[in-house]
Parts: C-alpha cells; structure tokens; sequence
C-alpha cells in the first residue's frame, strides 16, 4: 500500500504539481546514495543517479506487477525480486 501511496500519482496521471518532483527526488535520494557508494569502484558503471534509476525501475515494476495480484506465491515473489536485484549487480559492478 505504501508503494501506491508514493507513486500511484505517477503512473501517468501526468500529476507535476510543485514540489512533487522534488519529493520523488527525495524519496530516491537513499537508493541514489547506496548506489554511489557500490558504484566507487566501477566508475565505468554510469552515473549513479541513471543506475538507481535503473534498480528503482526493476523494483517499481515488480512490486507493481505483485500489487496488480499476479498470482505468483510469496516464495516466487522473492525469488524473482532476489533475480533481479542479483543481475542489475552483475551488470553494474560485476559481483
């Protein structure tokens, strides 16, 4: 619930009142910070702000595909979430 909560009014409502952009912006400020700090080491990564990008994009549609009751078990929501998660490492920094 939470999660439709923070970015419902994002899913193409066209919703750009003021200051909701700063808000999502703040809202990622945490995942952009982890980001740079994995990232030290794999400067030919990317941005760090383009790479939390791309892990709140994953995850963002995960969660959203969960929420909208795909009918996948607890367990299988895991594991899928654990793949993803483990290939955007692989990607960005090779572990």
């Amino acid at each position: 619930m939470l999660h439709l909560l923070m970015f419902a009014g994002w899913q193409g409502s066209g919703d750009r009142r003021e200051g909701a952009l700063d808000f999502f912006h703040e809202a990622l400020a945490p995942l952009v910070a982890a980001v740079s700090a994995l990232l030290e080491n794999a400067p030919a990564a990317g941005p760090p702000a383009a790479v939390a990008m791309a892990v709140w994009g994953q995850v963002h549609g995960l969660v959203s595909l969960e929420l909208s009751g795909a009918g996948l078990s607890m367990d299988a929501w895991t594991d899928a979430n654990e793949a993803a998660l483990s290939s955007i490492a692989r990607a960005y920094v090779g572990s």
